[in-house]
């Protein structure tokens, strides 16, 4: 059952004796609570009261309400939580006790606050947390053991967030990472950047203002399949641009105004024989030689669009033999 709440409290109160109204069903059976993101919900900090009446939470969705700052008392009462997401709000501060009593935790959500850091030890106790965004916060530090606890962690969003520089020591403890999303930032690859995530299989780094992958960037990705590197500012591809890369099936290098790749060398692809999908569109492409595609037999997707291109050899396409989606509008 899932109870609705207008929280009106713009002083940030914290001694509430009751939850006004008449719910669905007994507290007892409240599992799940949602605020309407109108204009009468404000509040700097997330009430006791709530959990207190509804000890049986599992999914707490307060989105837009105005909370500045997350103490350790909110949760005290409901340690059943398994879901938390506090985004779009303007939390700058955050106790490392808050989420002490939530064992059960798997899905966290604080996407678009005030943050500039993290308490290191935040996730102390949050073993069985296996998504975090914390997408859209401009942070100015990340403390380099800030994850290390979360050994079931699998999707981590990190887009937007000032990152510069990958900490190699970040992902030590995340051998389970399977998806990480960096796009939006600024971060300077070298080939530290993700020694530790042999078990990812989607990175996305779009929009990063990347113009070169350094040697050994990837190397550790062994089980790579998806990678995003659309929205930057390569300009030109290397031979066996993705060395290492053998298990990777799907390539976003669209430009949208950013990328301005003219040429693709003849051996770009030479260790990326498993790619399935590969995105070009809106680069500089006017012309495209034979045999880019020859090894490439697993090739089924390959999207061309806005390149200026005024037309395509056939025997170009011929090369990529099980080829069915060809996407070439000038």
């Amino acid at each position: 059952t899932t109870c609705f709440l207008t929280v009106i409290n713009p002083n940030g109160f914290n001694d509430f004796k009751r939850i006004e109204g008449i719910p669905p069903a007994t507290n007892a059976e409240v599992t799940a609570i949602s605020t309407y993101s109108g204009a009468e919900d404000v509040t700097p900090i997330f009430p006791s009261i709530i959990c207190d009446t509804f000890n049986n939470l599992n999914i707490i969705d307060v989105y837009s309400i105005g909370l500045t700052h997350i103490d350790y008392k909110p949760f005290l009462g409901c340690p059943k939580v398994t879901a938390i997401s506090f985004s779009h709000n303007l939390i700058k501060s955050i106790s490392e006790n808050a989420f002490v009593n939530l064992s059960g935790l798997s899905s966290l959500s604080l996407e678009r606050n005030s943050f500039t850091t993290l308490p290191e030890n935040l996730f102390a106790n949050q073993r069985n947390l296996s998504q975090l965004w914390l997408a859209d916060n401009t942070f100015e530090h990340i403390p380099t053991n800030l994850f290390r606890p979360l050994t079931n962690l699998k999707d981590l969003s990190l887009e937007g967030t000032n990152i510069t520089t990958m900490n190699s020591k970040w992902f030590a403890g995340n051998k389970k990472l399977d998806r990480l999303i960096l796009d939006n930032n600024r971060i300077i690859l070298t080939p530290s950047s993700f020694l530790e995530l042999e078990n990812l299989t989607t990175l996305r780094l779009r929009k990063n203002q990347i113009n070169s992958i350094p040697v050994g960037t990837f190397d550790r990705l062994f089980n790579l399949k998806e990678l995003d590197l659309s929205w930057n500012n390569f300009t030109e591809l290397k031979d066996n641009f993705l060395p290492n890369l053998e298990h990777l099936s799907e390539l976003e290098l669209s430009a949208c105004d950013n990328n301005q790749i003219e040429q693709l060398p003849i051996d770009v692809f030479a260790s990326n024989s498993m790619l399935q999908t590969i995105y070009l569109s809106q680069n500089r492409l006017t012309t495209l030689y034979r045999n880019r595609f020859g090894d490439l037999t697993n090739l089924r997707v390959l999207v061309l669009s806005d390149n200026g291109m005024v037309g395509l050899d056939r025997a170009i396409i011929a090369d990529a033999v099980n080829l069915d989606t060809l996407g070439f509008q000038r």
